[in-house]
């Protein structure tokens, strides 16, 4: 029972590590940090009672009635763990809709409701053979509703959630499984607690993926920064030639938006950032699930598509796109652009960053046509 000591409070140090870390990293949504951390916080309320409970079952005379106290640590420690492993559902929701708050707390209130009113009628029932069986059944529904929302929402679902979320779901499984292969050697009463390192590895593991997400996207736009764009010009050739074959070269678009240092020095570093969101944000619609979007620096993005997509008309989406916006007059400015693109051939244009430099030069030719317009209008 001393390892089942260990194991609880070496859960909840990292899991307390975790939550301490990820509440002070400001490169986020503060949407998505209030989402995830509630996940630990759950988990520690719930780790925490079981592992008073442990102690009173195990290190407490047995002659002393402190039956009301175990069953009310049971009853949260059942609660919050519910809690959490929906919370991770409410999370993956998050991360395919970004929708706003009042979504999240629909979810969160609706089915936290739901989660507190089973665990505690089935807590206050007698103990039964099935106990165990019917709360593995109730942890198996959070991962049933990710199911669903990856068979449902796939174009909207990127490989790499899968792999979160399937990574986290088998190791906390493994948990379930443990605690309950060892049971009867605790005589059938107190499980050994191995759900809790299981969990803690869990959420170590999601830990690392998100901040390794966020270190690739820009904190004001949403889109990737100029770290993924350098990670994916390093694969560039290699996935070029490997596409060659069947005809899928990538073709990149530069869009740059004009006049931005006026709105920043006319209007503000505000409305300049909103601009920046405002391109952003029309990219993102303009674009598919598949293709590849950043911003490159300053006022500068890049998209990328695959598979023979037509380049030219994306740039056609996205400036319908931004027209529709200036209709609407919704800025004290107007939302311009110039744009370059091309196809990426290997050896055409030597290094992959050689054809950047192609695609810029084609962007400030354009960019120039639009100066000796404005001028001629003006005069």
């Amino acid at each position: 029972m001393n390892l089942a000591i260990q194991y609880h409070l070496t859960s909840l140090l990292i899991i307390i590590l975790i939550f301490i870390d990820y509440s002070r990293k400001y490169n986020t949504s503060m949407i998505q940090r209030l989402v995830f951390l509630r996940i630990p916080v759950y988990a520690v309320i719930s780790l925490g009672s079981n592992f008073l409970d442990t102690i009173l079952v195990t290190r407490i005379p047995v002659t002393l009635n402190f039956g009301f106290i175990s069953y009310a640590l049971r009853l949260i420690y059942y609660s919050f763990l519910l809690l959490s492993f929906f919370q991770i559902a409410v999370f993956y929701d998050y991360l395919i809709h970004k929708e706003i708050k009042k979504r999240l707390k629909t979810i969160s209130v609706i089915i936290s409701c739901f989660y507190l009113a089973v665990s505690a009628v089935w807590n206050s029932l007698p103990r039964a053979q099935g106990f165990s069986v019917f709360h593995n059944i109730v942890y198996l529904i959070p991962p049933l509703v990710i199911l669903a929302k990856i068979v449902f929402r796939k174009k909207t679902t990127t490989l790499q959630y899968v792999r979160l979320v399937a990574g986290m779901w088998i190791m906390i499984a493994a948990g379930l499984v443990l605690d309950n292969l060892t049971k009867p050697i605790f005589g059938g009463v107190q499980e050994a607690g191995l759900i809790w390192p299981c969990y803690s590895v869990a959420m170590l593991y999601a830990y690392l993926v998100i901040v390794r997400t966020d270190s690739r996207i820009d904190a004001l736009t949403g889109i990737g920064n100029r770290y993924a764009f350098n990670e994916f010009m390093e694969g560039l050739p290699r996935k070029t030639k490997e596409r060659q074959e069947t005809e899928k070269a990538y073709s990149i678009l530069m869009i740059d938006i004009d006049n931005f240092k006026k709105i920043n020095d006319t209007l503000g570093h505000g409305e300049g950032d909103n601009a920046l969101r405002d391109m952003a944000a029309i990219i993102k619609r303009c674009i598919r699930h598949s293709d590849f979007a950043v911003r490159y620096g300053g006022d500068e993005f890049i998209i990328a598509v695959s598979g023979g997509y037509n380049i030219g008309k994306v740039l056609e989406r996205i400036q319908e796109a931004i027209n529709f916006q200036n209709s609407k007059n919704l800025r004290p400015y107007k939302l311009e652009i110039s744009s370059g693109y091309d196809t990426y051939i290997p050896g055409k244009f030597g290094s992959a960053y050689e054809f950047i430099h192609h695609i810029d030069t084609l962007m400030y030719m354009q960019k120039e046509q639009h100066r000796k317009a404005r001028r001629s209008a003006a005069s």
